[in-house]
C-alpha cells in the first residue's frame, strides 16, 4: 500500500506543448499517447447527464482523448448504458461513487478508484455531476491530478454551502452548461471567475437528423427523468392530456424516462386511462436510444438537453419545467430560454395541467411552431465543436499554463 501511495503522489511529467497550444505528449510516460481522462458519472437515467457523457466520449476519441468512465451501481435495471460505452470503445469501471453511498463506502471508493487511476495512467479527473464532486476532490488531492467539474443546473442540494469552499479548492476548471448555472456557482461557491467556462450541452446533430420515427404514431412525447424534482411537470402533462382527451380522440402522450418515481408515474397513468376508458397516457420507462422516438413524435415536451435533441431532429419543442412552462422554442425566444438551459425558469406561466393542455391544443390544430431554430442550436451546441473546446480545456490544464488553477 505504501508503494502505491508513493507512486500516486509522484508528480506527472511536464507535457510538451507545440505551437498550436495542444500538448503533443499527453500521458505520463511522454510517449505521445492519448490524454487519459477519468469521468466520474452519476446514475444514468433518461436525463441530460446520460446523453452528455455518451456524446462527449464519442466525439473526444478522434481528438486524442481516451476517456474512461466510473459508474455507480444503477438502481434502475433497464437504464444500462454499458453496451453503448462498449460500442464507443470506452472503458468503464463499477465503483460506489454516488453521494448516497459515500459516507459508508468512501474509504473503499478512494482505494478502488486509486487502483484504476494507476492502472489506466489517468492524467485528469472530470466530475460530471455535483454528486460525485466530493469523491473527485479527495482523489484529486491524493493523486495530484487536475480536476474538472461540470455543473448542470441550480440545485442547492448538490452544492451544500457548508462544504462548497473546501471542495472547490481542488477544482481547476468548472464547466457550466448555461449562463444561469455559471451565475449560480459564482454566488454559491465564490469560484474565481478565471476558472469558470460556459460550455453548453454537446448535441449529436447528425444522429438526430438522420433518425427515423419508430413506435410513435405521431403522438406527444415527454422526455424526462422520473424523480421528485420532475414529478410536478410529469403530473401536469398527464393531467393536461386527460383534459384534452375528450376533444382529441387521437391524442397519445408517451413518457420516456426512468427514476425513483417510475412506479408512481405508471400508477397515475393507469388511473387516468381507466377513467377515460382508453389508453391516452403511457409511461415507457428507459429507452437505449431516444432518437427514433423523438423523430416519430408530433411534438416533444421536456427541458434542457431533451429540448435540444428535439430541435436536432426537427420536431417542435415545448419547454415544460417543474416550475414554469417556457413555451414553444422559436427564433424569438431561443436566447432567453437558452440562458436558463431551456428549463423554463424565469419565464412563462406556472406549470399546470390547464397550461399544458392549452399548449397541446396548438399541436391538435396544426399551429405548433416548427421553430426554425435548428441553425441557431447547431451553431451553439454542435458536439464536434464543443468536444474540441473541452479537449482544449484539458490540454490547458495539463500544459501547466492554466491561470488560477489550484496548486
Amino acid at each position: 500500500m505504501a508503494r502505491w501511495r508513493e507512486r500516486a503522489r509522484r508528480p506527472a511529467a511536464a507535457a510538451v506543448v507545440p505551437a498550436d497550444g495542444w500538448p503533443a505528449a499527453m500521458n505520463r510516460g511522454g510517449n505521445g499517447g492519448p490524454l487519459r481522462v477519468l469521468v466520474l458519472a452519476n446514475y444514468f437515467e433518461r436525463d441530460g447527464g446520460t446523453s452528455k457523457v455518451l456524446t462527449e466520449c464519442k466525439y473526444l476519441a478522434p481528438l486524442g482523448v481516451r476517456p474512461a468512465v466510473v459508474l455507480p451501481r444503477n438502481p434502475f435495471p433497464r437504464a444500462d448504458v454499458r453496451p453503448q460505452l462498449r460500442a464507443l470503445g470506452v472503458r468503464y469501471f463499477p465503483a460506489p461513487i454516488h453521494y448516497r453511498m459515500a459516507p459508508f463506502f468512501l474509504p473503499y471508493a478512494v482505494w478502488r478508484i486509486g487502483r484504476i487511476i494507476r492502472a489506466e495512467r489517468i492524467e485528469l479527473l472530470h466530475a460530471s455531476h455535483g454528486r460525485t464532486l466530493r469523491l473527485a476532490a479527495i482523489l484529486s488531492r491524493r493523486h495530484r491530478l487536475p480536476l474538472v467539474y461540470t455543473i448542470h443546473g441550480v440545485s442547492r442540494r448538490e452544492l451544500p454551502r457548508w462544504r462548497v469552499a473546501a471542495l472547490f479548492r481542488r477544482v481547476a476548471r468548472v464547466l457550466a452548461v448555461s449562463a444561469e448555472s455559471a451565475e449560480f456557482l459564482l454566488r454559491r461557491a465564490r469560484v474565481p471567475r478565471e476558472r469558470l467556462r460556459v460550455l453548453g450541452n454537446a448535441i449529436d446533430f447528425p444522429r438526430f437528423a438522420a433518425a427515423t420515427g419508430r413506435g410513435n404514431d405521431g403522438g406527444i412525447l415527454f422526455l424526462s427523468r422520473l424523480d421528485r424534482d420532475r414529478h410536478r411537470a410529469v403530473r401536469a402533462a398527464m393531467d393536461g392530456a386527460a383534459l384534452l382527451a375528450g376533444e382529441w380522440p387521437a391524442l397519445r402522450l408517451r413518457i420516456l424516462g426512468t427514476g425513483r418515481e417510475l412506479s408512481r408515474a405508471r400508477r397515475r397513468a393507469r388511473a387516468i386511462n381507466a377513467r377515460l376508458g382508453r389508453e391516452v397516457v403511457s409511461v415507457l420507462g428507459w429507452a437505449d436510444d431516444p432518437a427514433p422516438w423523438i423523430a416519430g413524435a408530433a411534438a416533444v415536451l421536456g427541458v434542457g438537453r431533451c429540448v435540444l435533441e428535439a430541435i436536432a431532429a426537427g420536431r417542435p419543442a415545448l419547454v415544460v419545467g417543474s416550475e414554469r412552462i417556457g413555451g414553444w422554442v422559436t427564433a424569438g425566444n431561443f436566447r432567453d430560454l437558452q440562458r436558463a438551459n431551456f428549463s423554463g425558469r424565469g419565464s412563462g406561466p406556472a406549470t399546470t395541467a390547464a397550461g399544458v393542455a392549452a399548449e397541446l391544443r396548438r399541436v391538435r390544430d396544426g399551429a405548433a411552431p416548427d421553430g426554425g431554430v435548428r441553425p441557431m442550436a447547431e451553431a451553439d451546441y454542435d458536439a464536434a465543436a464543443l468536444a474540441r473546446k473541452l479537449r482544449d480545456v484539458y490540454g490547458e490544464l495539463l500544459s501547466g499554463r492554466a491561470a488560477g488553477s489550484p496548486g
